[in-house]
């Protein structure tokens, strides 16, 4: 029998000091057809803006393009320790041919301390006007890692390789320890660092920004109740 069901909608709306912006939103419905299975299917949908001369508008001269990504997924609990799913997209573009997308991930949890990540999914860049119409293939491969220490702390850690298109690469690492500061009835307060690397093979001029090495580090704090 079914065992349980949930809906999901989300909406993002963004802007840069290079006068782009971005809207973005997604409806999401998952089913549980048994205990080891779930059927999630959703839509993503949105818009991409620039000013006209700044750089980035569409190849045709448009300064605004949209795009919208029907979607059909499942993940499969094959054991306590290890789950697998997959989802297979359908990428539209306006002023572009429809494409196939998809992905395919594990969770895996070898201890109750110990749990890891991975995935390998096709999409196409969603960073400006000119990038979308160009409508540049992103062929990514992540890997990560959640470590709960036995001294209070968290380690989240993830690797990612990606192919683009246009022939340029981008590698991106991620390391971001927490420790448990406070434990109370009403609050749990964490804190940590984060520090964030990221690079490109190259800076084809395609409307992404590519820099060859970036670096950042930041002191973070999370509180919830």
């Amino acid at each position: 029998g079914l065992v349980g069901s949930e809906m999901c909608i989300r909406d993002r709306y963004y802007s840069d000091s290079d006068d782009l912006r971005s809207s973005a939103s997604s409806f999401e419905a998952g089913i549980n057809l048994s205990r080891e299975f779930r059927l999630r299917a959703g839509l993503d949908f949105g818009a991409l803006e620039a000013v006209a001369g700044s750089g980035y508008i569409a190849v045709d001269g448009r300064s605004r393009v949209s795009w919208q990504r029907p979607w059909l997924g499942g993940t499969w609990l094959l054991s306590p320790y290890v789950t697998i799913g997959a989802t297979a997209a359908w990428q539209r573009i306006s002023g572009l041919d429809d494409r196939p997308t998809g992905s395919v991930f594990a969770w895996l949890r070898p201890g109750d301390r110990l749990r890891f990540n991975a995935s390998v999914s096709r999409d196409v860049l969603k960073v400006s006007p000119l990038a979308l119409s160009l409508g540049i293939r992103r062929d990514a491969a992540r890997l990560g890692l959640i470590w709960e220490a036995g001294w209070q702390g968290v380690l989240e850690a993830e690797t990612t390789l990606e192919h683009y298109g246009d022939g340029n690469r981008r590698w991106e690492v991620i390391l971001a320890p927490r420790w448990k500061l406070l434990r109370l009835a009403a609050l749990n307060l964490d804190v940590g660092l984060r520090g964030w690397w990221f690079g490109y093979e190259s800076s084809p001029q395609n409307g992404y920004w590519a820099p060859e090495r970036f670096r950042s580090c930041m002191a973070l704090a999370y509180g919830y109740w």
